[in-house]
């Protein structure tokens, strides 16, 4: 899955309560695309601090990938909050209570969230050439489509409102390098286009990849045949 600001803060919210006994105050949350890093947890000002904490949604991962990046931040924001010393940016100190947490609660945090190469460059190709389609039935049996920017909340906005209308029967998803797609604009409207000449712009998509969306984020699925 894909994570949005709105899974970031949820998962926040139940492990501050779960594994920090609902000490931590709530920061910012912000998203990347970065390619250097998972997460990161930063601090801006010296008078009032504004606590941030970004998320990379670059991959598609696992929500417990995901969950595991987000604790790795928290730590990081526990040893800062309670004004702790650590002998490195990942020291005794981030080492010890990593380690309790993976153990009390079985979870799986590391000191590098390393991602594989070949994923990296699956990546990086398909935000070069892909776009995201919904494709949307009408209740009166017409069928158009809609590109979307790649932006998680944006998608997830389109797909839970369109979905909701009374006057559309179905929404779906998917993500394709089909030049087709290319004269429709991409924005994220509330609206739905035709093709010109009443074609099905479903069978241009041979070959895309599903896109499922949860409500509050998205995953890849299955290869279109």
């Amino acid at each position: 899955m894909i994570p949005t600001k709105a899974y970031v803060a949820q998962r926040f919210d139940r492990f501050n309560r779960q594994m920090f006994g609902g000490r931590l105050p709530r920061p910012v949350f912000a998203l990347t695309d970065a390619k250097t890093f998972m997460g990161k947890y930063e601090e801006h000002g010296s008078v009032s601090k504004v606590r941030v904490i970004r998320i990379n949604t670059r991959y598609d991962l696992p929500a417990d990938t995901i969950d595991d990046i987000i604790l790795h931040e928290m730590i990081h924001m526990h040893i800062a909050v309670s004004h702790q010393k650590d002998s490195a940016p990942h020291g005794h100190l981030f080492r010890a209570t990593m380690d309790d947490i993976n153990r009390r609660y079985g979870r799986h945090i590391t000191v590098r969230s390393a991602i594989p190469l070949e994923q990296q460059q699956q990546a990086d190709r398909a935000r070069r050439r892909c776009v995201v389609v919904a494709i949307v039935d009408m209740a009166d049996g017409r069928r158009g489509l809609k590109v979307l920017p790649r932006i998680v909340e944006t998608i997830c906005h389109y797909y839970n409102t369109v979905s909701e209308s009374p006057e559309v029967r179905a929404v779906r998803l998917y993500l394709t390098d089909n030049a087709f797609f290319n004269r429709f604009p991409r924005s994220g409207a509330l609206r739905v286009y035709y093709t010109a000449d009443g074609s099905d712009p479903e069978q241009q998509l041979k070959g895309s990849l599903r896109v499922e969306c949860d409500g509050h984020g998205v995953h890849s699925g299955d290869v279109v045949e």
